[in-house]
């Protein structure tokens, strides 16, 4: 999603991954939308976005009834500790 508006001009121009949250806001969002990030990132799915459209920001989106909300996960460490829990993961896996 590139981003032409929002509540920060520091957003205006980026491109973004975008999460919309319908229930309660997890802990885990921040996590999540690195994994997202990640993906979209990957260089094999250069066939699926344009050429230079990496994503750079994170956001989630939560709808109310008469407004919403929009925030941003910048902690740069979501991404990486996504990375350690997948790999914490397939260890406990092939030690089973």
């Amino acid at each position: 999603m590139q981003i032409n508006g929002g509540p920060t001009k520091r957003w205006i121009g980026k491109v973004a991954i975008l999460d919309i949250k319908t229930g309660a806001i997890p802990k885990t969002v921040g996590l999540q939308t690195g994994a997202y990030k990640i993906g979209w990132n990957e260089e094999s799915l250069t066939i699926l976005r344009e050429e230079g459209q990496r994503a750079s920001k994170r956001l989630y989106f939560k709808p109310f009834e008469d407004r919403y909300i929009i925030k941003e996960c910048d902690d740069p460490q979501d991404e990486v500790d996504f990375l350690h829990l997948l790999a914490a993961t397939h260890i406990r896996r092939k030690i089973k």
